[in-house]
């Protein structure tokens, strides 16, 4: 069982007549009003799912929340949707189930997006804007993310390649941007490398690389090109490992295996290492990476940055070494790259609709 605790401007419910008003359109819901009463949303996996950080059309979890009017449980909440929101950072996760009183009841959960400010952003005095209760785009979906390196990978350092899972704090480490650095923090877990877990396998030479190269799937690359420049302003942006397999970059795939060893690097910044010759990010402290790390590693972490807050709903600590794409950033870098002869990926789209009365997508 795996629990995710949402920051509270992340969340809001529709309960009552807002459930499925069609206020906003055919298949939509109204937010109450005002999304902040409800605060401390906590999501928790069932025994039986096989890969709880994926959030699929269908999967059940329990909710607990809090508000003005009390607790609120829905023992047998089921996804009902599950979107990436791209125009702007984040996903619409959508749940609906029955609390302890037998009424219907809808939770959003936007992980990555300020849904409170959107509400305000979109609220014209009358009428609360609403949302989409059924999954607009079905080759998209939620997963907390991991992001780390598999224990075998080589990573450069001043004495030479050393495995992943051999390094230690205190540890010199070359990087790209500040020459040898050392380790603050290694952890290291082990789990079951199928679906969300599973990692992103490059074949010798997919990018430069002479071995395979290995890495959680939201474990991001660095990537340089013309392209880049053109689309993001800047010749060099960092892309989750996932966006080249599902682009088949280089041969790049996804490879389920009975178990994984993962390792995460931490600096003092975010910084960029050569693993098998390839550059690749270090563990970023950002509101994803505090989500995916348990509440001992985080309080671990925080002996090393004590002015920082390491809280869910804190400040990010770290500026990103390059400028991070979104996944529907990714898919069109790559798409547009196709044109030009290179590798090619489709392309999903997310927009506000003309009437700030619901948060829609497509693809």
């Amino acid at each position: 069982m795996v629990t995710f605790n949402a920051i509270d401007n992340e969340f809001a419910a529709a309960t009552g007549s807002n459930v499925d008003s069609n206020a906003g359109g055919p298949g939509t819901s109204t937010f109450d009003y005002p999304p902040n009463a409800t605060k401390d949303l906590v999501i928790t996996s069932k025994p039986d799912d096989p890969d709880p950080y994926r959030f699929q059309v269908d999967d059940v979890y329990e909710l607990s929340f809090g508000g003005m009017g009390g607790s609120t449980t829905i023992v047998e909440a089921r996804v009902i949707r599950s979107d990436e929101i791209s125009f702007a950072s984040g996903h619409a996760v959508v749940f609906e189930g029955t609390n302890q009183n037998g009424d219907v009841v809808q939770v959003v959960w936007s992980p990555g997006f300020d849904l409170e400010q959107w509400y305000w952003d979109h609220f014209d005095g009358e009428q609360s804007p609403g949302f989409y209760v059924y999954d607009l785009d079905p080759d998209t979906e939620f997963s907390a993310p991991v992001m780390c390196f598999e224990a075998e990978t080589l990573i450069a350092t001043p004495r030479g390649p050393v495995r992943a899972a051999s390094l230690a704090p205190g540890m010199m480490v070359e990087t790209v941007d500040h020459g040898p650095q050392m380790l603050l923090w290694v952890g290291q877990s082990v789990t079951r490398g199928t679906g969300v877990m599973a990692p992103v396998v490059f074949p010798p030479g997919a990018l430069g690389n002479d071995r395979p190269l290995v890495l959680s799937q939201q474990h991001r690359v660095m990537h340089g090109s013309a392209m880049a420049a053109l689309l993001f302003a800047t010749p060099e942006v960092l892309i989750p490992a996932r966006a080249f397999a599902i682009a088949g970059i280089g041969g790049a795939a996804i490879a389920e295996r009975p178990v994984v060893r993962y390792v995460h690097l931490l600096f003092e910044r975010h910084e960029l290492v050569q693993a098998e010759g390839v550059v690749c990010e270090s563990l970023y402290l950002g509101d994803v990476a505090r989500r995916a790390l348990d509440a001992e590693a985080r309080d671990e972490i925080a002996t090393h940055f004590p002015e920082l807050d390491f809280t869910l709903d804190g400040d990010e600590p770290f500026e990103a070494a390059r400028p991070i794409l979104r996944a529907y950033e990714a898919r069109a870098l790559f798409g547009v790259g196709s044109a030009a002869g290179a590798q090619g990926a489709c392309r999903g789209t997310a927009e506000a609709d003309a009437r700030p009365r619901r948060l829609a997508a497509s693809c």
